[in-house]
């Protein structure tokens, strides 16, 4: 026999919404309740493993980046950089200026390479000097734009070690060399080609933004009648060709003055040349030019009108804000060393206005306002000399939407620079459209629940809608986001874990070292770490739109995606072990507030009230950190955030018995973290009052979190309940051992470090360890151990044979029938009981836990699903993928003792794969369609078990999914046609642009769902009708169909009142689809009773 190993690991080792609308009904009234999981996360391939999955992070048809902007950076390498910085800092400018420059853009020729502040690719690049070369940026030379990344890293990082002090300052050159540039025709080198240097037929693409950092030392000299006119002195119309620029109005005063051309052949102002850079549809189709549409997003920073002195400043015309949607340059300005930052008169004995208010160093402070409101001009720097020019730099950066960075100190001089790469980068991380969709809902009650997300700030909601006979209302009685905003976050109950017991989530009570320096996450570089636990906790003063604020949010709610609600009532389960009919029957546990639990990306999963009635209902009682979330934390408060899973799995709960002395029950909740990160966490949920969900009951609420765990055999888990199919509302991962000890039993997922399948036992009493059923022990497979069924064979409420598949195709039984660790094994001497393979023999992954049935014949018949659906690339696989169900008819006693006895000879395998089993085929022609569902039916090809006959000793059955792309990921369960039907879910999954796709417009396509339901035994359809496939209502004449397109999950929950009968709650998706529900007792049942 297989022996496990006996080392014992420790603790820390929808897309879319559902429609609703009227059901036909049968001569009995009922509905269902559809569950629809919306997002996929996992994905396939039909090639050898070879590797960690690159688990996706973001939904289908919104993981599409803005094109990477490009970015001119224009540096002033005249002679007087050769001079001191000043302020008792005596290095030149020149050697501050390479430093600061090597910091935020890397050295690729260190070892190792640094990036500073730019991976890869993140801008594409070019650069020019007033006095070395290169003076002017010429296509498809070094220094023109391309993606800044392998040997173009290289060429700048030579750039600039180059720089060298010399000649005059010639400002003006460099303008126009950068608005000419990004004026050049369309070409093969275009700045504005998707990969410049190689030849296009495509469109560009018209969203990418362009930036101008302009770095000098002071006021400029040595300019000949370098000329846009009088760019921002003359009324015109800007680049969208509609909106008017006119230098009549109170709105214009900040941009314009009277100096500059107004020929042009008459030198203009710097400030002219950003006007003209920023106003000016730069690829129009005029001079050779690409005619590109104007799909720039406005960034907006300020929304409305805001009051400056007595002017109301117009969203469209302040300066914080860049409406532009046409191809333009945004410039940004950097003034470095004492005379760059000063401006006097001529003789230099005297600033001159617009004044600087250098205690802030805010663009909108000085004379901001003097300006707006016309009380103060911008002088003429044609008339000046050097001393007073300097001035400009602050007008540039206001004309060109962009900053006026004053830089003192070298530490200031590389702060600008940072600055303006991260308001780069953050404004190049924003959502390219609006998206918001319904990862799941459930209907328990008179209300349904929908939760999901808006794709644009990746908040989320949870609303819950009145349902009546024709359907849910439209309008929300509440949504969870807005009684959140509302609430004082000072009084939530948010907790989390130090790695020996919970703690409330609260600054003080981290603990400094241990586990992975919680603080020291939090505090990230800028230690803010205090600031961002308040921010988790939904305290909102430091949001803004700044860099250095932290980002604003619609909602406190993070994103729903991945994680399906699971609402917990009162006890509908009759487990079969002592004390627990006392325990279901007591007030707290029978009267207890229905509660839904259901995981965010905000870092946390929570648990809101769904008491209907009560003044609470649809706010959070619970929050709960997990320890592997605070890696990300840090994420969220950045401006330039992009989705990230946190807290995406879905979790369950079960009643445990979690002492015998004395008898002592529980109900507790298992969390899973999905591709947010590995392991899962358990929370005491048996008492959801507000006197026992409270901060200063964390250490008895949180029961174990290893979500940072060290345990190499634990990986991303997406764990769905395994429901006993008597009663949908008893996940029989949460068990009693045949050890007497309670336990959560689990596969181990995806990506663990050694990538190998294990059964865990993780155990919820004493010293709460995990038992590792190793099935396979060899590492790096790439593999991990899904979703598993528990079975009781003799109804004692113990489990004794669990089945689970992985990614590899292997379906693993484990035998767990003794009393002792010591006799666990892997069933057939640590070999899988069956392989699914395709057509072409290549592994087919088994995500979902598999439905069983007793065989007629004795033994144990199994129907599963293949398919996963965890990377972006998977979304789009078309592997062929299958319904199997197969007999493990391995001999079963049970002695008049109850005692258990499994034998699994190795003869009880299925070694030849498909060649055992019959094929079953759905069939491709519609039988009909209504309500956006579409109905075939499918062969019953005979299914001899039999030695004798024709084509005997088979061992099942199989068929293959009929539409391309399509998988079964959710777990089938019994169907509620009765007898021995399953009812097996799969989807061709949401998709859309790729994570990883420089894009302007994101494409998706919704979840396609089905379902199909056949029998166990022998996959035949039903013999009589089953679904109503005409729209007509339930006759019994319809023709009978197993198929259903556009059909998604169905679950019939059942919830005890409290005269303890069953009610069972409904719903659908969408109209049309009837079904007979399960009618039975509620009593969890084992293999000898079904």
């Amino acid at each position: 026999m297989n022996r496990p190993q006996s080392s014992r690991l420790s603790e820390e080792s929808r897309k879319f919404e559902s429609l609703w609308s009227t059901l036909k009904l049968t001569e009995i009234a009922y509905a269902m309740k559809l569950l629809t999981s919306g997002i996929a996360v996992l994905a396939w391939s039909s090639t050898a493993f070879a590797s960690a999955l690159p688990l996706a992070q973001q939904p289908a048809g919104t993981g599409g980046r803005e094109p990477a902007p490009n970015v001119i950076m224009s540096v002033d390498d005249s002679g007087s950089m050769g001079g001191a910085v000043g302020g008792g800092n005596n290095a030149s400018k020149m050697s501050v200026l390479k430093t600061a420059l090597i910091a935020q853009f890397g050295n690729p020729t260190a070892n190792p390479p640094t990036k500073g502040k730019l991976e890869d690719g993140r801008i594409r690049l070019a650069w020019q000097s007033m006095c070395r070369n290169p003076t002017q940026i010429t296509p498809g030379q070094n220094n023109s734009m391309k993606s800044f990344e392998g040997q173009h890293r290289v060429n700048f990082y030579n750039y600039v070690a180059d720089l060298t002090p010399n000649c005059g300052t010639p400002s003006h050159r460099l303008m126009k060399q950068a608005l000419d540039y990004m004026r050049s025709p369309q070409n093969t080198n275009s700045p504005w080609a998707d990969a410049p240097g190689t030849p296009q037929s495509t469109p560009y693409m018209a969203c990418r933004r362009t930036y101008n950092i302009f770095l000098t030392d002071g006021g400029w000299n040595s300019d000949n009648n370098q000329s846009v006119g009088n760019a921002d002195g003359v009324t015109r119309t800007l680049g969208d060709g509609t909106t008017v620029y006119d230098v009549s109005s109170d709105q214009t005063r900040i941009y314009r003055d009277a100096w500059g051309g107004p020929a042009m052949n008459q030198l203009s102002t710097l400030a002219d040349f950003t006007f003209a850079a920023w106003a000016t549809d730069l690829q129009d189709g005029s001079n050779g030019t690409a005619n590109m549409p104007n799909n720039i997003l406005p960034l907006i920073r300020k929304s409305g009108t805001e009051t400056v002195g007595a002017t109301n400043l117009q969203e469209y015309w302040n300066p914080k804000n860049n409406p532009a949607t046409w191809q333009h340059i945004v410039t940004h300005t950097i003034g470095f060393g004492n005379g760059a930052y000063k401006w006097t008169n001529n003789a230099g004995n005297a600033l001159i206005r617009p004044f600087w208010d250098n205690a802030t160093d805010s663009n909108y402070g000085g004379d901001y306002s003097s300006i707006v409101n016309g009380t103060t001009t911008w002088p003429n720097p044609i008339a000046m000399n050097e001393n007073g020019r300097p001035f400009e730099l602050w007008h540039m950066a206001l004309n060109g939407r962009g900053k006026f960075y004053p830089a003192r100190t070298a530490d200031a001089l590389s702060t600008a620079f940072a600055d303006i790469l991260d308001n780069v980068i953050n404004d190049t991380s924003k959502p390219l459209v609006s998206i918001a969709a319904s990862a799941s809902s459930i209907r328990p009650s008179t209300l349904m629940y929908s939760a999901g997300y808006d794709g644009t700030d990746w908040s989320g909601y949870l609303k819950a809608y009145k349902v009546s006979a024709s359907g849910p209302a439209v309008t929300p009685e509440w949504n969870s986001a807005d009684l959140l905003d509302a609430a004082n976050p000072a009084t939530r109950v948010v907790l989390s874990h130090d790695g020996t017991s919970g703690i409330p989530f609260r600054w003080n009570s981290l603990p400094s070292a241990a586990p992975a320096a919680l603080r020291t996450l939090l505090n990230s570089t800028d230690s803010r770490g205090s600031d961002r636990v308040s921010y988790v906790r939904g305290v909102r003063t430091e949001e803004g739109t700044d860099t250095t604020d932290f980002r604003k949010r619609k909602t406190i709610l993070g994103d729903i995606v991945g994680s399906n609600m699971w609402y917990l009532g009162a006890p509908s389960s009759a487990l079969r072990l002592p004390g627990y009919g006392t325990f279901a029957a007591s007030g707290v546990v029978a009267g207890r507030s229905p509660m839904i639990y259901v995981g965010a990306n905000d870092g946390m999963l929570h648990g809101f009230s769904a008491a209907q009635s009560a003044a609470d209902s649809g706010k959070e009682r619970l929050a709960y950190v997990p320890l592997g979330a605070y890696a990300n934390l840090t994420k969220l408060t950045k401006q330039s955030y992009t989705h990230t899973n946190m807290v995406d799995g879905s979790p369950f709960s079960g009643d445990v018995l979690v002492s015998t002395s004395p008898t002592t029950w529980k109900t507790y909740l298992a969390g899973f973290m999905g591709s947010g990160g590995k392991g899962y966490f358990i929370l005491d949920v048996t008492n959801p009052s507000t006197s026992v969900f409270s901060e200063s009951n964390a250490g008895n609420l949180v029961i174990l979190d290893s979500t940072l765990t060290t345990n190499p055999d634990i990986g991303y888990m997406f764990t769905q309940p395994s429901k006993d199919p008597s009663n949908p509302t008893h996940a029989v991962q949460f068990t009693m051992m045949n050890n007497n000890r309670p336990a959560l039993i689990l596969g181990n997922g995806v990506n663990s470090t050694n990538e190998r399948p294990v059964l865990l036992v993780q155990y919820l009493d004493g010293q709460k360890e995990v038992f590792p059923l190793i099935a396979s022990a060899a590492t790096g497979q790439t593999n991990g151990l899904m979703n598993p069924q528990v079975i009781d064979l003799n109804s004692d409420g113990k489990a004794d044979i669990v089945y689970a598949g992985d990614l590899q195709g292997n379906l693993w039984k484990f035998d767990i029938t003794a009393t002792t660790e010591s006799g666990w094994t892997v069933s057939f001497g640590g070999n899988p009981l069956f392989m699914a393979r395709d057509s072409g023999n290549s592994p087919q992954p088994i995500v979902a836990a598999p439905i069983w049935v007793p065989h007629p014949n004795g033994g144990i018949m199994l129907g599963f699903t293949t398919g996963r659906n965890f990377t972006t690339g998977d979304r789009t696989d078309v592997s062929e993928q299958s319904i199997y169900a197969i007999w493990d008819n391995s001999k079963i006693t049970i002695a008049s003792s109850g005692a258990v006895a499994v034998i699994d000879d190795a003869s009880k395998r299925i070694t030849n794969g498909r060649i055992s089993l019959v094929q079953q085929t759905a069939n491709s022609t519609v039988v009909s369609s209504f309500g956006g569902r579409t109905f075939y039916s499918s062969s019953s090809n005979p299914v001899n078990y039999a030695s004798t006959g024709a084509n005997p000793n088979k061992r099942g059955w199989y068929m293959n999914f009929l539409d391309s792309g399509e998988r079964g990921t959710n777990n089938p369960e019994m169907s509620n046609a009765g007898g021995n039907y399953a009812d097996f879910f799969s989807s061709i999954p949401a998709q859309g642009t790729d994570s990883n796709t420089e894009t302007c417009s994101l494409t998706s396509k919704a979840e396609v769902p089905f379902v199909t339901t056949l029998s166990l035994i022998n996959g035949a359809p039903t013999a009589k009708p089953y679904y109503d496939n005409n729209g007509g209502g339930f006759t019994g004449s319809e023709t009978v169909t197993s198929r259903v397109k556009g059909q998604g999950k169905a679950v019939t929950f059942k919830n005890s009142d409290s005269s303890g009968s069953n009610t069972s709650y409904t719903g659908t998706n969408p109209t049309g689809l009837v079904k007979k529900p399960p009618l039975d007792n509620g009593i969890t049942t084992g293999w000898r009773e079904r």
